[in-house]
């Protein structure tokens, strides 16, 4: 499937004849929307400064269709498949014979350029010198003109920019993720002079510099927390400790995330209507031992913070203060740690604001503590801020006393809304709010707007007795963890759902001392986690966490100190993320050398020689982020976006701080100024457009057989590539598939000049 990528070319010097050094930088599954994506933003500072200096070709697709193969020859030669003769890493040949056989044979034959060439899959070095020697001629094809194996290079039907800088006698160099990239030669074997292809498919572990031990990769990507204890757990569900808290801080309360960043209000025991005491607001990142989540920064804020979220356009956290009387608004720029109060007015006879949400392009408050009863003033309000005088100005949204449609009776009803407290946004983009004394959750739907309406829910066990909720919190979809605070107890609890809870709508019962889920069509409150002391706020954190990996080093069976049986060893890189990062760091400091004018790797020795001509690398960590089962991006029941999920948010940041280390070593060289940097993405798959389903069984071969095109291969992973035994048949072939189309089963089918 296609999908839009962005060049950036970093042009920093007054004219092109001035560049003496060309650097690519290919990112697999970078996307337009995730340079867009405000959730990721922060984990993309150094791309986006590039973004903002360079020149952005926006209208760039990949090739049709779209891999690591020919999305790489695509910009290496300028030329699409159907001009190359290369359409993927496992393609077929009509002319060839297969490895092994003698003239003799029929020709036709399946083509693999991939880590099946290696001498030693297993050996990051691929069992050769990281290069073509690590190609293993017995398993590549023949031609049986000469009968002689045909290497990936031979395969090629074009040159490539190694092969013209070569000829030009300009030093080249290039590394990407196996042997088989010496595709990238083109016609001339030796056009790159300094070829590193460590073997991603290899079998590696993360060895911890300090010990000198390996480590799981797995379980450092997924088991940072402490298990909890003393709580009843229900069936399919796990809950640990998230975090300890900065020392002296007690009663968290409020917990909203920002991407790699949660943040969490403890109110110290400070009074509700701000008459004593304050409350401290702490950033959490995973940047503790081992991935886990420790105590970035913090603020101290006059009051009694109730009711914090992050304005998620401009990543600043708002923090309500004093629910009860004397209201207070404080802004938090975590970037720079600076803290700006606002002035807010009560709107209901003195009361305050208890919390805030983002949806529409608005912002939110409900309105706490209302003096009349029944109570007629505003009950929910939108809110603006004027950042000239510091003044916040709000406007009624939903009254006291308003109508609505109770949900399980039926009946239109007139509220009387005595205590409105914690705020959410559903999938679809409504309010939903506590009314937390009244034991029900109200909702207002397209806030704000003519089209207006409220329904009411009230809340119940399976007892029919009264339950009453303090947050309320969707799962975007994505596979993840919940936070719970426990204000009594001063824990942060972190709650894995089983799988099928998707979308599901979790409440925190602080007066019973449980969090359980919420039917939203009947009210009813069943417990999932009893045992609890007071849980209060529920935030979303996708599964996955940033790891900083500069403490570990990448081994493989040959390299490993515990062997090559050592439990430790993943079979191929790609099945861990945190592997995968480590791999690109291998990539990253071939071009460190390179830029330093050194070899890439230590194996080929420590003597200077020259700063390439053309020189490049490909990333691959957030490409395996994003078809991981547990990354990519959250699709809601509504089939919009949700987020990011945190494993691709640590791919992307990784990825990103790599390109940063690069930018920085081009400049503590000297030869910023005279190179071009190119930043690209060669891959289509896009985790934005949902599963899809891959084709790997035999549907396809069976339908096209049975229509008479009977199929010689069907090279099936994202895309299904078809070769016909005899390509007379296409036209049934092409009829065939035009109408299984129609079924919804193909997405996008593609024949002809559209592969060209």
């Amino acid at each position: 499937m296609p999908g839009t990528l962005e060049t950036l070319e970093d042009r920093c010097v007054p004219s092109a004849a001035a560049a003496q050094h060309e650097l690519l930088l290919s990112v697999d599954g970078l996307h337009n929307a995730d340079l867009s994506d405000p959730q990721l933003a922060s984990a993309l500072t150094h791309i986006e400064n590039l973004q903002d200096s360079g020149v952005n070709y926006t209208n760039a697709f990949t090739t049709s269709p779209s891999d690591s193969f020919p999305g790489t020859l695509s910009y290496l030669t300028g030329a699409g498949p159907g001009t190359t003769g290369v359409f993927y890493d496992d393609s077929y040949s009509r002319t060839l014979l297969a490895p092994g056989s003698n003239s003799n044979a029929e020709p036709g034959t399946e083509v693999q350029y991939a880590e099946n060439i290696d001498k030693n899959q297993a050996l990051l070095s691929g069992g050769g010198n990281f290069d073509a020697s690590s190609i293993d001629p017995t398993k590549l094809p023949i031609n049986p003109t000469t009968n002689q194996v045909v290497y990936p290079n031979q395969f090629l039907q074009v040159n490539t920019i190694f092969d013209v800088a070569h000829q030009a006698g300009l030093y080249t160099a290039f590394s990407d993720k196996h042997p088989a990239y010496q595709i990238a030669d083109g016609s001339n074997p030796q056009a790159i002079n300094d070829l590193y292809a460590p073997e991603i498919n290899s079998t590696t572990a993360l060895l911890n510099n300090a010990t000198g031990k390996t480590v799981n990769a797995n379980a450092l990507l997924n088991d940072t927390t402490q298990p909890a204890q003393g709580l009843s757990i229900a069936p399919g569900y796990f809950a640990s400790v998230f975090a300890t808290g900065p020392s002296g801080a007690t009663q968290p309360d409020s917990i909203t995330v920002d991407g790699l960043n949660v943040y969490v209000g403890y109110q110290n025991g400070a009074a509700k209507d701000g008459s004593s005491g304050s409350s401290t607001i702490a950033q959490f990142t995973p940047t503790g031992a081992n991935g886990t989540w420790t105590v970035a920064q913090t603020w101290s804020i006059p009051g009694h913070n109730d009711g914090l979220k992050v304005d998620p356009n401009t990543h600043l956290v708002w923090a309500l203060q004093n629910e009860d009387a004397n209201p207070t608004l404080v802004v938090i720029n975590p970037a720079t740690a600076k803290t700006t109060p606002y002035t807010i007015t009560s709107v209901n006879g003195g009361g305050g604001f208890d919390d805030i949400a983002f949806t529409g392009g608005k912002v939110f408050l409900t309105a706490s503590n209302p003096a009349k009863n029944p109570n007629t003033d505003p009950a929910v309000v939108q809110v603006t801020l004027n950042q000239a005088t510091h003044v916040a100005t709000t406007t009624p949204v939903l009254f006291g006393n308003a109508t609505a449609l109770n949900l399980v009776t039926h009946k239109t009803v007139t509220l009387n809304l005595q205590d409105p407290d914690s705020m959410t946004v559903d999938p679809h983009g409504n309010l939903l709010f506590t009314d937390q004394a009244d034991n029900q959750l109200v909702t207002v739907l397209a806030p704000g707007t003519a089209k207006q309406s409220v329904t009411v829910l009230p809340l119940s066990d399976a007892a029919k007795h009264p339950v009453s909720v303090d947050d309320t919190l969707f799962n975007p979809g994505a596979t993840g963890e919940m936070l719970v605070t426990d204000q009594q107890t001063g824990i942060i609890y972190q709650v894995t759902a089983p799988a099928g809870s998707s979308a599901q709508a979790f409440s925190a019962a602080q007066d019973i001392g449980e969090l359980g889920t919420t039917d939203l069509a009947t009210g009813l409150f069943t417990p999932v986690i009893s045992g609890l002391g007071s849980p209060r706020g529920l935030a979303f954190l996708n599964a996955g966490a940033f790891t900083d990996l500069r403490n570990f080093t990448l081994v493989d069976p040959s390299t490993d100190p515990q062997g090559p049986n050592d439990p430790n060893l993943i079979n191929d890189t790609t099945t861990n993320v945190l592997l995968t990062e480590k791999y690109d760091d291998l990539k990253v400091q071939a071009i460190l050398n390179e830029i330093k004018g050194l070899p890439s790797h230590t194996f080929f020795g420590s003597d200077k020689s020259q700063i390439p001509a053309i020189f490049g690398m490909n990333f691959q960590a957030v490409s395996v982020a994003q078809k991981d089962a547990h990354g990519g991006i959250a699709l809601l029941p509504n089939g919009q976006e949700g987020a990011p999920s945190a494993l691709l948010e640590g791919a992307v940041q990784h990825t990103d701080q790599s390109v940063g280390e690069i930018v920085d070593s081009l400049h503590q060289a000297g030869n910023w100024d005279t190179t071009q940097l190119y930043l690209l993405a060669k891959h289509g798959q896009d985790p934005r457009v949902g599963l899809g389903g891959l084709m790997m069984d035999s549907t396809l071969p069976d339908l096209l057989s049975n229509v008479g095109a009977p199929v010689a291969q069907a090279t099936q992973d994202d895309v299904s590539l078809i070769w016909l035994k005899n390509q007379a048949t296409t036209g049934k072939a092409v009829a065939a598939l035009q109408q299984f189309q129609q079924t919804g089963t193909i997405n996008v089918f593609f024949q002809g000049v559209a592969q060209t």
